[in-house]
């Protein structure tokens, strides 16, 4: 029987899981909410991706800002007043074996990655799921 080979340019989704530096916080937990996940890729304006932003992040900002937690502070303060620039975020690249990113997100147990053309070109082209690349292998897996 003959192995199939997938790469991740195969299971690119390009559903809007980001939000911008500019976004309020509760466009970003709104999104986080919409789309079931804990942690949002954030991106500047041309698509660059600048981080991720996790609910347990926005939560620590506001106790720290010793602020109400309430739909007035959370328009007051943008994804760029929380994110961490210092910490690095996973990517993916088109051209990556799709197990070696499989292993790699189960590893750091995440839940979704973003995609990028190559190393040196950090703009934003989608983004891929665990769960849905879960339901595939299991069905090239029943044949």
């Amino acid at each position: 029987m003959r192995e199939i080979k997938f790469y991740v340019k195969d299971f690119v989704s390009i559903l809007p899981m980001y939000v911008n530096l500019d976004d309020t916080l509760d466009i970003v937990l709104e999104k986080m909410l919409y789309y079931r996940v804990l942690k949002l890729t954030v991106c500047d304006k041309d698509f660059n991706i600048a981080g991720n932003i996790a609910k347990s992040e926005i939560s620590s900002f506001l106790i720290n800002k010793e602020q109400e937690i309430d739909l007035n502070t959370l328009k007051k303060y943008c994804a760029s007043d929380v994110l961490n620039k210092e910490k690095k975020c996973a990517i993916a690249f088109f051209g990556s074996s799709l197990s070696d990113i499989v292993t790699a997100m189960r590893v750091l147990n995440i839940e979704y990655i973003p995609v990028v053309k190559s190393p040196w070109n950090k703009r934003l082209k989608g983004f891929l799921e665990l769960r849905e690349i879960q339901k595939v292998m299991e069905v090239v897996a029943a044949y």
